[in-house]
């Protein structure tokens, strides 16, 4: 009787025991979804790059990333953490100089997201994982600032005005170099109303006016001079 009974305490624990270990295995299975990166640290992953040559090589990266899947994360050994992959808003006055030194005001308005390229998002891991939205932003805001007016500093005031898809084009070249290095691609990027400290734009808008009422004027006199004709 006592031997069936250790037989079965041993049974009832080894049973719990698997019970257990199965449990503590599947509770360190993590996902993410399509919108989010998973981060798995401590424990070194591996990715597989071309290089230029065109072979494919391994390298040890200091995260695994997952965007909308799922892994096991083992105690101890490793850690992680969630990154968000949705579209951010930046909005900033930039305040900078043409290339004659006219004070400009230009309102810029960049979106932004974490890249979808494997190797650009451990740019983002390395440089943001433990960052709060706040500095992520303020940094993403100091690049816009800084590649606009070097933008601005190059081109005149009349260009700037008048080609606005030539300007955009050259910030957002400028942008995306410098935001691959941390992680994150241009979705998109807009300007809105230029103002600058001498009304210089005022100014040529009047002018434009003017010339084109005198141009109005002097057709409507040669249609009156060629009736009476």
């Amino acid at each position: 009787m006592t031997g069936t009974i250790l037989t079965l305490c041993l049974i009832g624990g080894g049973v719990l025991f698997l019970v257990l270990t199965v449990w503590g295995i599947l509770s360190r299975y993590r996902r993410s979804a399509p919108d989010e990166l998973l981060v798995v640290f401590g424990k070194s992953g591996k990715i597989q790059v071309t290089g230029e040559d065109g072979k494919k090589e391994t390298l040890v990266v200091p995260s695994k990333i997952i965007q909308g899947g799922g892994t096991f994360v083992w105690p101890i050994i490793q850690d992680w953490k969630k990154m968000s992959m949705k579209p951010i808003q930046i909005k900033a006055t930039v305040d900078g100089i043409d290339s004659q030194a006219i004070q400009l005001h230009l309102p810029v308005v960049l979106t932004t997201a974490i890249s979808r390229d494997k190797e650009i998002q451990q740019n983002a891991a390395t440089r943001f994982l433990s960052a709060s939205p706040n500095e992520i932003q303020s940094q993403i805001q100091e690049i816009l600032i800084g590649e606009t007016r070097a933008i601005m500093a190059t081109m005149l005031i009349e260009e700037i005005n008048a080609d606005r898809d030539k300007f955009l084009t050259k910030v957002r070249t400028n942008l995306e170099q410098e935001l691959t290095k941390i992680g994150y691609d241009v979705t998109n990027i807009n300007i809105s109303e230029i103002t600058d400290d001498a009304n210089y734009i005022k100014n040529m808008g009047q002018k434009a006016t003017t010339r084109k009422q005198a141009e109005a004027e002097a057709d409507i006199a040669e249609q009156k001079k060629q009736g009476n004709v």
